[in-house]
């Protein structure tokens, strides 16, 4: 059996903001349940709704630098700790480049003129955002590679693929969260 599959919810006394705190406290993991947080020192378990674990997969034309690849990366990653509320160093992401003749953008598909230069982000995460949250990732992916490493907005194209918990396996041929 998982050591997920019999936990409880993340829901103190102190509520829905006691949840995200944990999630977000300093060496909080799901390796081994149930745990202490460090940052209010009591033990608690996690609800598989609650874990984020997010894949992203990235896919660009080739010729970007690795300091630009970098920088897409970490950019989506921050996005989602702000947004989704994903766990610290939840870094699960792949980079595939292209070459430019095997990328189709749709030119300008639901009236959004996009470049060469698209990049497409395919998020795989627990199902269980609210669209609030969703829209706001989308917002803050988009933001942030504006700023770094400089995309267009109109360049960022996003697919969040829901899945559930027990559709992971985290290596040794194990579902995890089932």
């Amino acid at each position: 059996m998982s050591p997920l599959s019999n936990s409880l919810a993340i829901r103190l006394s102190t509520g829905p903001a006691a949840s995200k705190a944990i999630r977000r406290a300093p060496g909080f993991t799901c390796i081994a349940l149930p745990f202490t947080v460090p940052a209010i020192g009591r033990l608690v378990t996690v609800n598989r709704k609650d874990i984020v674990m997010p894949f992203t997969r990235i896919s660009l034309a080739k010729g970007k630098s690795p300091e630009y690849r970098a920088a897409l990366m970490e950019q989506i990653y921050l996005a989602m700790r702000d947004t989704i509320d994903i766990l610290e160093d939840d870094r699960f992401a792949t980079i595939t480049e292209h070459e430019p003749e095997n990328i189709n953008n749709s030119g300008n598909y639901a009236g959004v003129e996009r470049s060469d230069d698209v990049v497409f982000i395919q998020i795989t995460v627990n199902a269980g955002r609210s669209v609030e949250k969703k829209k706001a990732l989308y917002a803050a992916i988009a933001k942030r590679l504006e700023t770094d490493p400089g995309v267009r907005p109109e360049d960022v194209v996003i697919s969040l693929v829901e899945v559930a918990a027990e559709d992971w396996s985290l290596g040794n041929g194990v579902a995890q969260y089932a």
